[in-house]
């Protein structure tokens, strides 16, 4: 049985807010969605040109200002930047792709 690829990669900020980061994580991973916190200490551009260079489909970005708004910056491999919205939003979206 092979392993079945990363559908999202979650790119963090870094720092105390990596708690509610995680929690913000676990909520897309309940989603179904199969993802990889990127946590590393590189700038946010370079994560992001990573994965897209990686493939991965769907990112969602925490940065420090989404944790104080409780909002997720979402970018699409296909379609660039979708914008910033609130979670649960990103979670509908999200489901809507692993529907598609």
């Amino acid at each position: 049985m092979g392993q079945r690829p990363q559908q999202s990669g979650v790119l963090t900020a870094e720092g105390p807010r990596r708690v509610n980061l995680l929690r913000s994580g676990e909520k897309l991973k309940a989603t179904g969605f199969r993802l990889k916190m990127d946590d590393r200490n590189e700038k946010m551009g370079k994560r992001i040109r990573e994965s897209e260079m990686q493939k991965i489909p769907v990112m969602p970005i925490l940065g420090d200002k989404d944790i104080e708004n409780q909002t997720v910056s979402v970018r699409r491999r296909t379609e660039g930047d979708l914008g910033v919205m609130s979670l649960e939003a990103a979670l509908a979206l999200f489901a809507q792709y692993l529907n598609a």
